[in-house]
């Protein structure tokens, strides 16, 4: 197809007068692609002068898409442009860039063409580019085409800046072609620098930042070389600027305008490649190496002071004349680094309050574009206010806020100039007029100032002097501004008290004081004032005082929160609201229900607005729908009924089914902590209740199920149907601990039900627990054991623990059950490579066999796996002893051995060394002891010790009068069982000392109530008076010390035991 036919198809696309003209447009476009010659007709359209630009644009803009798609494609059966078409285009690339230098649009697009097909030919394909560039671009005297070779060196640079392959050798190469020609040109333009001219120089300040920005090239740790630079950086940031681009100036449009003008942009780039110099390569913490150590303290001795006087006279030059703003960004970035360097900072100190008063301070005001926007935009407003991440150029009032910070307090000059500019604040206020100048004090100037003081919060509160100075200080002149008329003063009023509501006030009025006004201002009719109300009535919450004069109107203040979060979208409003629910969480119950249907709708409205294409929150909307998911969790946490609890799973449940899908799993970690809290509030879970549904589900997110057959699921609701097919995948395994907590939850709560129920697939719930902890060991196995998966695989065993201990009273564990525990047991600690931790954990599941059962315990061990097994078994138990080491392990491990030293069907093989069970009982129980004190379990003083003395005697007096008439078993007997337990395993000491907290967290673990030692000793004692000659079997291998430290153990266990019976009766009596 010819050039014209190509032509007018575009000209269909451009001028179209309806849809359909396009789409034919298009399609003649398509079919021309794969004809030859159709890259250089496109190229020779946009070359035409006298075509319409928009054409000309489209016309590059195709060459670009089409480039993309038959370049180099993937797929090496699909069309891809001939070697010949290549070539024609690579060879009349820059040439067409030249041309269209004119027109912004045409080379912008140009150059994106350029940047394409480099990135599929450079260097393989276009080998010279950069030396034919760099060699026209030196013998030119055309403005225009240096402009257009240094655009297309650009691109070669913004293909290779950040490569870090085999590739990264190519910039080292080329950047010694290019830079000395690039400062040869410089020479020649600084010259004849102007406003006319200074658009060349830009790509050039950018391609010297690109060849800084990972590392500092070989040919630039040249001194020489790198000073050169430099003193050009310098002299370009000194370097005057004409006086219709200074004059001062507070329209946005005019201040826009001037930013985006060349002689700006270029000295922002010298700006930046000064930062980045201060910031990586004058930084001797970074640069180690001997080489860049030493060109980090040439830098700082030679140059960056003197740079850092530029930037100053910039700086100050900015409060009398107009200076970009992209420039002042920079200057301050660069003076924060100066703090880290002492020499940088004398030279700096004599201008500090210069910078300090002059620059920071008026950045800190409020501006006129912020006033309008207030009126305009309230909610833009609001996001940016708080959006303290963002430091990009038009936001240097966070950045100057940085600095102050680092004035007023640095390792130099400590708290000096924070004494000083707290009292320059103060005294500013005070005197309506500033101390230095005697500029009236204005509404914008004020809020800067409280801007300020609640910006330097960390650092006043870690002064003593000023702390005890600030509460006098926000009584004077903050709190009073609550009566302001002007909306925008009491909401910085109200944002400073948010900062400081956590303090100690010393006067009651001005918590009064404070409540009040933060209360009248959630009614303002100003959204921004009711936002920033809303925010620090929780932290003011932290006052005792504030939250009894709250209490009464908690009804009204909720509405008030629900009515905000309809207007806007913010994770912080969600947070405090979490907060107001956390401070009253006894009142909490009567609005529960109806607070929990607006957080589930609210929840859903980020939810939705997260996951539009053009949202750009960052990521607000979606930590606001997870802090609506934490105020629920908190709410059902509270002290509600079960019939409100039992009517909020109608709210949650639904939350539920959208958050457990793996595809909407950005709330998984909230959605789980909801299902812990209705299952682990539910006193039961009967067996009607829609809870049951999960059961099978979470256990299937991290199994899965193979051959599920999904028709069984027709009578489900389309949303459980979705999340039942997500389910069996099993793409959740990495949720296993969380999930684990719920599980145990449905074992304790599920009564008779759980034993005889079955899934929709027809698996008994009982036989799901054992496919639960095999199905983990087999992903963990076929994973390759790392930290998650290992903690994974502990972790899966306690829905074991929890099998056993919640039916220790009842015994409804069949021996067919028991047997399961004990295989699956056995089986895991056959598994090759796991680690220590995970060996204690299964023999942590065979401790609570032996308790729930020893003689069935022992029956099933022996029948099934013989003597000679369970000798080994045990030699295995005796190797890793010293790896119990939790208080909540040493539990367990003491509960068996008490159990099987009570075991009335012991096998001979194993009774021989009862007697070195025992003596390691007396030494686990000292060891629970010393860590219950450690856990500050133990707080009684000597007199209670001395009263406790003669409780024992009991004990003591038994275990003498039998130790009399036993057998006496010969020590080398028990020496002999012991030494073939040999220890040849390498353990490290490492144990997670919140390991009783873990495994309590949302769980109400029956041994809470249990006292292991007590249990010990009541087992003695029985033993004692029923077979006295096996009693002195067993205590003959006790010394004299081991029966006093017994004695003492359960001593003191039995006191702990009356103080922990006190303390819960005490607290259900305040309860009720």
């Amino acid at each position: 197809m010819d050039c014209q036919s190509i032509l007018q198809a575009i000209t269909l696309c451009v001028k179209a007068h309806s849809q359909q003209e396009i789409v034919s447009g298009q399609s003649v476009l398509e079919k021309s692609a794969f004809e030859p010659g159709y890259p250089q007709k496109l190229m020779m359209i946009a070359d035409q002068n006298e075509i319409e630009i928009n054409i000309r644009q489209f016309a590059v803009a195709d060459l670009k898409n089409n480039i993309k798609k038959y370049w180099n494609p993937r797929d090496q059966k699909a069309f891809r442009f001939s070697q010949e078409d290549k070539t024609v285009v690579r060879n009349n690339l820059m040439d067409a860039l030249i041309r269209s230098v004119e027109n912004r649009k045409l080379y912008k697009l140009y150059c994106k063409v350029i940047y394409e097909v480099c990135g599929y030919d450079y260097p393989a394909q276009w080998p010279n580019i950069i030396q034919d560039a760099t060699a026209r671009m030196m013998a030119s005297e055309n403005p225009s085409e240096i402009f257009g070779c240094c655009l297309t060196i650009q691109q070669v640079f913004d293909i290779l800046q950040y490569d870090m392959s085999d590739k990264r050798k190519n910039i080292e190469e080329i950047i010694p072609i290019v830079l000395p020609a690039f400062q040869t040109l410089i020479s020649k333009l600084m010259a004849i620098y102007n406003a006319d001219n200074a658009y060349i120089l830009k790509p050039m300040l950018k391609i010297f930042f690109m060849c800084i920005s990972l590392d500092l090239p070989v040919s630039l740790q040249n001194y020489e070389v790198l000073a050169q630079w430099i003193n050009f950086l310098k002299l370009l940031i000194d370097s005057e600027m004409p006086q219709n681009l200074t004059i001062p100036t507070q329209d946005e449009d005019t201040i826009l305008s001037r930013d985006k003008h060349p002689l700006w942009k270029n000295k922002k780039w010298a700006g930046k490649i000064f930062h980045k110099f201060i910031t990586r390569y004058a930084n001797r913490a970074i640069c180690t190496e001997e080489k860049a150590s030493a060109i980090a303290q040439w830098l700082i001795d030679n140059h960056m002071g003197n740079v850092m006087e530029s930037f100053i006279k910039q700086l100050v030059l900015s409060q009398t004349t107009f200076v970009g703003n992209a420039c002042v960004h920079f200057g301050i970035k660069f003076l924060t680094k100066v703090f880290k360097y002492k020499a940088l900072f004398e030279r700096f100190q004599p201008h500090i309050e210069t910078i300090l008063y002059e620059t920071l301070f008026p950045l800190l005001w409020i501006k006129p574009k912020d006033n309008e926007l207030w009126e305009t935009d309230p909610t833009e407003f609001i996001r940016q206010e708080d959006d303290f991440i963002n430091t990009g150029f038009a936001n240097n009032k966070n950045l100057a806020m940085d600095l102050i910070k680092n004035i007023c307090q640095n390792e130099f000059s400590k708290n000096t100039y924070l004494h000083q500019f707290v009292q320059f604040c103060a005294q500013y206020i005070d005197t309506n007029a500033n101390p230095r100048n005697n500029q009236p004090l204005n509404l914008a100037i004020k809020d800067g100032i409280f801007f300020a003081v609640g910006q330097l919060k960390e650092v006043i509160l870690k002064d003593e002097i000023l702390k005890n100075q600030l509460e006098p200080l926000l009584e004077k002149y903050v709190i009073p501004e609550f009566q302001n008329a002007n909306g925008l003063i009491k909401s910085r009023a109200c944002w400073v008290i948010g900062k400081y509501g956590y303090m100690t006030f010393l006067n009651n009025q001005n918590v009064i004081a404070s409540v009040q006004g933060i209360s009248n201002c959630l009614k303002d009719q100003n959204l921004p004032v009711r936002f920033k109300a809303a925010l620090a009535l929780n932290t003011i919450m932290s006052q005792k005082q504030a939250q009894e004069m709250i209490k009464g109107y908690l009804s009204e203040i909720l509405r008030i929160y629900l009515k905000l979060m309809d207007e806007i979208d913010s994770e912080e409003l969600v947070a405090a609201l979490e907060g107001i629910v956390e401070q009253f969480s006894s009142e909490i119950g009567p609005f529960a229900y109806d607070l929990c249907v607006h957080l589930s709708s609210a929840f859903y409205k980020y939810k939705s607005k997260d996951n539009e294409p053009e949202n750009d929150d960052d990521g607000e909307c979606q930590l606001a729908a997870g802090g609506c998911l934490d105020a629920i969790g908190k709410i059902l946490n509270s002290p509600i009924t079960p019939d409100v609890l039992k009517k909020l799973e109608d709210v949650v449940l639904p939350i539920l089914n959208t958050c457990l899908i793996d595809d909407q799993c950005d709330y998984m970690d909230e959605a789980l902590y909801l299902l812990q809290q209705l299952t682990f509030r539910s006193t039961a879970i009967d067996p009607s209740s829609q809870l049951w549904f999960y059961y099978p589900v979470l256990i299937y997110i991290v199994i899965g199920k193979d051959d599920a057959d999904l028709n069984l699921a027709n009578h489900l609701n389309q949303e459980q149907k979705l999340l039942l097919e997500s389910a069996i995948n099993g793409w959740g395994p990495e949720h296993t601990n969380e999930i684990v907590i719920i599980l145990k939850n449905f074992i304790q709560k599920g009564g008779d039900f759980f034993f005889t129920a079955n899934d929709l697939f027809g698996q008994r719930f009982i036989d799901l627990i054992f496919l639960f902890v095999a199905g983990v060991y087999k992903k963990c196995i076929e994973g390759g054991f790392d930290d998650d998966e290992e903690t994974g695989m502990k972790n899966c065993l306690t829905v074991l623990y929890c099998l056993i201990e919640n039916n220790l009273q009842t015994q409804k564990l069949s021996n067919g059950v028991l047997q399961q525990i004990i295989q699956l047991t056995l089986q895991n600690l056959n598994t090759n490579k796991i680690k220590n931790d995970v060996i204690v954990a299964n023999l942590e599941t065979l401790c609570m066999c032996f308790y729930y059962n020893s003689t069935e315990t022992f029956a099933i061990l022996v029948n099934s796996y013989g003597i000679p097994i369970v000798q080994a078994l045990f030699q295995k138990w005796f190797n890793v002893l010293k790896q119990f080491k939790s208080d909540f392990s040493k539990q367990r491990l003491l509960l068996a051995f008490t159990s099987i030293l009570g075991c009335p069907a012991i096998p001979e093989e194993i009774k021989v060394i009862t007697p070195q069970i025992l003596k390691q009982c007396v030494s686990i129980t000292s060891e629970i002891v010393k860590l219950r004190e450690e856990e500050d379990f133990e707080d009684c003083d000597d007199d209670e010790e001395e009263d406790g003395k003669g409780e024992g005697k009991d004990f003591q007096s038994t275990l003498n009068q039998h130790i009399q008439n036993v057998q006496n078993y010969t020590k080398s007997q028990v020496q002999g069982a012991a030494e073939e337990l040999d220890d040849d395993d390498d353990f490290d000491d490492d144990f997670d000392p919140l390991d009783r907290y873990n495994y309590n967290y949302n769980y109400n673990c029956p041994l809470e109530n249990i006292d292991e030692i007590l249990v010990l000793e009541q087992q003695l004692l029985n033993i004692a008076q029923t077979n006295s000659q096996y009693y002195g079997a067993i205590t003959s291998i006790l010394t004299e010390e081991d029966k006093h430290s017994l004695q003492n153990n359960i001593l003191e266990s039995k006191r702990q035991y009356e103080e922990y019976l006190k303390s819960k009766q005490e607290k259900a009596q305040g309860q009720n």
